[in-house]
Formats: structure tokens, C-alpha cells, sequence
């Protein structure tokens, strides 16, 4: 558990148990008598008690959980999920009957039908706090009783005049339980799918899952950060990173750059990529302080009036080799050498297998994919877009790009590092 201690106490009003979390805003400790052991996800694959003695242990598939394993006596119990990921039944490795079943309503009441084998992973798979009986989804404390968070999003981030579902800032997911998770307290999503498989649209965003798909008016909201009333926090680390100091090398290091678009491409807080579109990267830098990989995505050639249809239709070659050029604004995140691997082992898939560069996998959902798999939460950028051809606009939407991520890394960690990118080695 990295930087225990290092960030906050939350404080159950009227239980007294305090939740410890580590540096990344994850649960590292019930005061109750239980500490979680995490891997590079936001799901823990053990637990134990205060003093180490794990009594749990979790199996995960495709970032699912599959099964419990109860150290004492060796017994492994396996999930059965509903669409939505709510832990419906439980069965005993060997046994052909079920040991824990119920239903659940929209908003997560448990009916329960059988229960010889309790566990605490319940609606939508998130842990059902005994002490509260409120649900931990990480950034917030949801209320099923309610069918609301405790606490509130974020304002002015995904609230949409054309969609009064999502000017309430304490609903869970827009009110449409049915249909769609909230896997962090952040955003709403499909089961299964994930914030970089969102596609632009007019009305908000769509997202392809199978042969569907959704749309969803709003935006992706970034993590909240705040004071003791928000669920979760900026560590101290993360302040002396953003304020230009990070060059004091104590560990490895996630690095996100951003080639800033020129101000003449920005009007009314739109950004024209057709006249300069920036360029988003990732790095990580070792122990010692050596970028020892880049992640620089672009197209396989510019885009233009002769290919532009290719890049809307998806079918452009990317580059995962893109050349960095002029000053950089940067970022860096201590990770551990387990999240520096993660990080590592996700740039080689992209430089492996190049996808194609697309309006929703480009540079900047690229290299914020290289934060994700080092488990390191930064916001999305997203942000109104536009590209015009002799003063047409030939495309407009919503999507992650460098300019909007510049300003929400600027206010969420503080001023950057303005580096030369003739510092890094060639991509």
C-alpha cells in the first residue's frame, strides 16, 4: 500500500470507524480491524487484519471479480453477476447449490433468498460498509436506501441544460439504475465498457458495446478532489509535482506532456484542431530519474481534406512513434515499480499492435489509457471541438484533447513544468 497514511481519515458520523486512504485514493484501512492489499486496479485482491494476516483473497478476470478465496480453511466461492455486476448468487467450489443468493432492486435494496456464505461485494460489486450500511464506490459513499450519493459530484462538469437528469449532483447515474454503473462515483458508464470507448455525439456521448449503442448527454467527470467533505483528495505528493518541483527524483515517475495548442486555435473555448491541434504524450521516468519510454500517438499521416473521412470513418493508420516538438507543459506522478511495469508493459501493446487514430483514440486518450493502467487517475479532457476547412466547419463535437486537458490539469494539480521537448529521448 503506497503513501498510507499520507492522505486522509474519513470519519463514519456516528460509528466511529475510520477509513484510512493510501496516496492513490484508495481504502487502505478499516480502524475496525481490516486492512486491503491492492494490485495495480482499483479493487483490492486481499484483505486482512491490522496486523498483516490476510483472511481474504480475490480473484479478478477481465477486471471482474470471480471468486473469494477464505484463507482459513482454504474455501473458494465463486460470483455469479447480473448485468450490472451486482453479486446475485455465490456457489462453493465443489457444491452444485447456491450458498448466498438474493435480488436487488433498481437502486441496490438486497432481498435476500439464501445467505450461508456472506460477503460484503454486493451492488455492482462494491463493498457494503456493516458499520453504515452505505455502499464504497471509491470517490463518493452511495446510499442505496436513498438511491443518492452522500456526497456531491462535481459542479459545472457534466451538467447539461438539454439534460435535467444531470443537474442534480448527488443522483446516481442520472437516475437510470437499469441501464447504466457509476465504477468509480465520478461518471456513468455501460457495464464492462470504459471512459475511452466513448464515441463524440451531438446530444453528449455514445458509447459501442456489442451491437449497441448508447447515448448519454454529459461528459466524463474528472475524480473530485477538495477538502474533508469530499470523498477523495489531492496528496501532497501530487501538489509538489504539479507546482514545477518534480524534478526532485525520489522514485519512479508517470509523466503526462502537453504540446499546447496555439491560442489563435481557441475561440469560445473551442478548440480548432484544423488550425492547431497540439499533441498530448505520456512518459515515465525510472528510480534514477531517466525517461526510459515515451508514448507519442498520432495519425499515420496528417489529416486533411483527402483522408479526413478515413480519420471520421476510423480507418486512419496510426503512428505510435509521433515526433515531439517546440515546449511541453508537464505532470509527473510517483507510481510504484509494480505501476511503472503497468505502464511500461501498456506502451509496448501500442507500439506492438498500432491502432488506428481515431476522433476518440488519439493522442490524448492514448496516453491518458498509459495513466490508466499505472492505476493513476487524472482527468480526461474533454472538451468542445471543431474542425473547419475555408471557414466550415466540417466537424464538431465533444472529446479529449490537449488543450482541455491542459486546463484541467492546471486546476485540479496547479502549474505545470514547462520543459523543452528536445529533453526527451526520441519517441
Amino acid at each position: 500500500m503506497s503513501n498510507l497514511e499520507t492522505s486522509r481519515v474519513a470519519n463514519e458520523v456516528g460509528r466511529g470507524v475510520n477509513y484510512t486512504y493510501d496516496g492513490d485514493g484508495r481504502r487502505a484501512k478499516k480502524s475496525s480491524g481490516k486492512l486491503y492489499w491492492y494490485g495495480i486496479g482499483a479493487e483490492p485482491l486481499a484483505e486482512s487484519d491490522l496486523s498483516g494476516n490476510v483472511s481474504e483473497e480475490y480473484i479478478f478476470f477481465g477486471w471482474k471479480r470471480i471468486a473469494r478465496r477464505v484463507v482459513s480453511t482454504s474455501t473458494v466461492f465463486y460470483y455469479f453477476a447480473d448485468h450490472l455486476g451486482t453479486s446475485r448468487v455465490m456457489v462453493q467450489a465443489t457444491q452444485t447449490t447456491a450458498c448466498y443468493e438474493a435480488d436487488y432492486t433498481p437502486y441496490g435494496k438486497e432481498r435476500v433468498i439464501i445467505n450461508t456464505c456472506p460477503q460484503n461485494y454486493k451492488f455492482t460489486g462494491k463493498e457494503r460498509d456493516s458499520e453504515s450500511s452505505l455502499d464504497y464506490f471509491g470517490a463518493r459513499f452511495y446510499s442505496w436506501t436513498l438511491g443518492r450519493f452522500h456526497s456531491p459530484d462535481l459542479p459545472f462538469i457534466d451538467q447539461k441544460p438539454w439534460n435535467p437528469q444531470s443537474w442534480n449532483l448527488y443522483a446516481y447515474v442520472q437516475n437510470n439504475p437499469l441501464k447504466f454503473v457509476d465504477p468509480s462515483g465520478n461518471y456513468l458508464q455501460p457495464y464492462g465498457a470504459s471512459p475511452n470507448d466513448m464515441l463524440p455525439n451531438v446530444n453528449g456521448w455514445s458509447f459501442i458495446g456489442g451491437n449497441q449503442m448508447w447515448t448519454i448527454a454529459m461528459s466524463t467527470v474528472p475524480q473530485a478532489v477538495g477538502g474533508e467533505s469530499s470523498e477523495t483528495t489531492t496528496t501532497s505528493a501530487d501538489v509538489q509535482q504539479a507546482t514545477g518541483t518534480q524534478n526532485q527524483q525520489t522514485g519512479p515517475k508517470l509523466g503526462i506532456g502537453i504540446e499546447v495548442p496555439a491560442q489563435a486555435a481557441v475561440e469560445n473555448n473551442v478548440l480548432d484542431v484544423s488550425v492547431d491541434s497540439g499533441h498530448t504524450f505520456a512518459y515515465v521516468r525510472n528510480a534514477s530519474g531517466e525517461v526510459v519510454s515515451i508514448l507519442s500517438f498520432g495519425p499515420g499521416e496528417p489529416i486533411g481534406t483527402s483522408n479526413k473521412g478515413e480519420f471520421q470513418a476510423g480507418n486512419l493508420s496510426g503512428n505510435a512513434h509521433w515526433p515531439l516538438q517546440g515546449n511541453a507543459t508537464t505532470w509527473e506522478f510517483s507510481i510504484t515499480a509494480t505501476q511503472m511495469t503497468a505502464a511500461l508493459r501498456a506502451m509496448d501493446a501500442v507500439r506492438e499492435n498500432v491502432p488506428n487514430y481515431t476522433p476518440t483514440r488519439q493522442c490524448t486518450s492514448a496516453a491518458l489509457s498509459i495513466a490508466t493502467a499505472a492505476g493513476v487517475n487524472l482527468p480526461r479532457g474533454i472538451g468542445p471541438v471543431r474542425a473547419t476547412a475555408l471557414g466550415v466547419t466540417v466537424w464538431s463535437g465533444r472529446a479529449a484533447n490537449p488543450y482541455h486537458l491542459n486546463q484541467q490539469m492546471h486546476a485540479r494539480y496547479g502549474p505545470p513544468r514547462v520543459v523543452n521537448t528536445s529533453i526527451f529521448p526520441t519517441p
